[in-house]
């Protein structure tokens, strides 16, 4: 059996554990992410808390660019998974 590479191991690790969130956090911050993506559009980010920014960019959801934050590409789908669920219920 191969063993695998440290980042084999990491990329296998929830990203949730990787940024040492517990899963009742994750949640809050999984439905919170359309109105902070709204701020975003609108130029708010001073509107987020600074605990919310650092866990949002820690799970790759929200990234840093050329000084400004910026929705990832994983924060789009899971802002999109979150407003279907929305519709939904």
């Amino acid at each position: 059996m191969r063993r695998r590479k440290p980042q084999e191991e990491l990329a296998l690790t929830p990203v949730r554990v990787r940024a040492g969130l517990a899963q009742g956090r994750l949640d809050s911050l999984r439905a919170a992410l359309p109105g902070a993506a709204a701020f975003l559009k609108r130029r708010r980010a001073d509107l987020l808390k600074p605990d919310e920014i650092a866990d949002y960019v820690a799970l790759d959801w929200l990234s840093w660019e050329g000084g400004g934050l910026k929705l990832t590409a994983t924060g789009e789908n899971i802002c999109a998974q979150s407003q279907r669920a929305c519709s939904a219920a």
